[in-house]
């Protein structure tokens, strides 16, 4: 520049910030060898330093992120399996596992970011139990606690399981609850001597009050006509019936 001259350069501040704005005329001054020989000064305020809040990312936000898709994961997991369940089949409670197979953050501590995203996959195991296995150990137990005057119905029979433990991959220990119907014992040669050469209206009303039933008895005749019952016991027919479950007491 010739001596006298006058030319008008780009400034930049050091310093981020609002402190690199600065009024007219403020800017006075050069650095090194320079600053004797030249004379300088801003015309025109400065301006476009300014303080901005950026957000990055913390080890606590992957942190609550990933506490927060597990715990989700982990729900959405636990009811998937139970509808992959296989008919016939229980799940054992409390036999669950769950691993994480894949775990990917879009961003890395301390980078800047609006907003984190995580890829996480897990898988989830189980143990199941065919349920005629446990209905058929469950069977024989329920059957001790069955009166001697009644028996145990093969319908409406019953099983789940309250509680259990896994002790490996592939065995666990667990607590079934079983229901099952009974019904009372009703001996044909008891019923026979009850009934035999008895008017039809009054073996109703033996069988009636003598039979721990849980319905009225029905008589029928062949041929039809004849006021009472046969007086030979062979010529009784005796059939017992039970009732639905729905309406027979329950054991347990």
């Amino acid at each position: 520049m010739p001596a006298n001259g006058q030319i008008t350069v780009p400034i930049e501040a050091l310093n981020p910030g609002l402190t690199g704005n600065v009024g007219a005329l403020l800017i006075n001054q050069v650095e090194g060898p320079l600053a004797s020989a030249l004379r300088v000064f801003n015309t025109n305020p400065t301006s476009g330093g300014t303080v901005k809040q950026v957000a990055t990312v913390t080890v606590a936000d992957k942190d609550q992120l990933r506490e927060q898709v597990v715990q989700r994961l982990t729900q959405e997991g636990t009811a998937e399996i139970a509808k992959q369940i296989p008919e016939g089949y229980l799940l054992i409670p409390n036999t669950l596992t769950f691993d994480a197979v894949t775990e990917s953050f879009d961003h890395l501590v301390d980078e800047q970011a609006d907003t984190l995203t995580l890829l996480y996959r897990l898988r989830v195991e189980g143990l199941i139990v065919r349920q005629e296995d446990v209905e058929f150990l469950a069977r024989p137990v329920l059957r001790e606690n069955v009166p001697a005057d009644r028996e145990l119905l093969a319908e409406g029979f019953a099983v789940r399981i309250v509680d259990g433990e896994r002790l490996s991959s592939d065995q666990a220990r667990f607590t079934a609850e079983v229901e099952g119907f009974t019904a009372a014992r009703i001996d044909g040669n008891m019923v026979r001597d009850l009934v035999r050469g008895l008017p039809i209206e009054e073996a109703e009303v033996v069988l009636k009050n003598r039979l721990p039933l849980a319905a009225d008895p029905g008589i029928e005749i062949s041929p039809a006509g004849w006021g009472r019952m046969p007086y030979l016991p062979l010529r009784i027919y005796v059939r017992v019936a039970a009732l639905p479950p729905q309406q027979q007491g329950a054991s347990q």
